[in-house]
């Protein structure tokens, strides 16, 4: 197999963050795949392809799920975040312990650099690409 001149990755990682796609796509930005891009770009160095990648010459490519769906993704999978919820009361967006009055279920979530807390999973999906949408860099 023929060597290739890649940025340097944690070995820890599964051979599929460490071996670039065949078109050449990362599968994450340098700062992180999950994190904000206020807090993080220029701040944070992803583990797989972050190193010796200059932060401001990446072109993110973001696609927006719609919240029901993206709800169900975070329902199946444990990201980082954490809110009251089980397998029966998920997405789970009023707290379903608190049988009185009708709450949000807040919403914890870790990012690399900090957590950050959200009213409701809905919230979380508001802020997420609001975020996004308010950057002045090309993406």
């Amino acid at each position: 197999k023929e060597a290739r001149n890649v940025p340097s990755v944690d070995p820890l990682l599964p051979i599929k963050y460490r071996e670039p796609r065949r078109n050449g796509m990362r599968w994450q930005a340098p700062w992180g795949k999950h994190n904000p891009p206020t807090t993080h770009r220029g701040r944070n160095v992803a583990k797989a392809w972050g190193k010796g990648i200059t932060q401001t010459d990446f072109f993110p490519v973001v696609l927006i799920k719609d919240p029901y769906s993206w709800m169900g993704s975070q329902c199946r999978h444990k990201y980082t975040a954490f809110w009251g919820h089980d397998e029966n009361h998920c997405p789970n967006l009023i707290r379903w312990r608190v049988r009185d009055k009708d709450e949000t279920a807040f919403v914890r979530v870790k990012y690399a650099l900090e957590w950050a807390q959200y009213e409701s999973l809905l919230d979380m999906w508001n802020k997420w690409y609001e975020e996004w949408d308010e950057q002045t860099f090309p993406h």
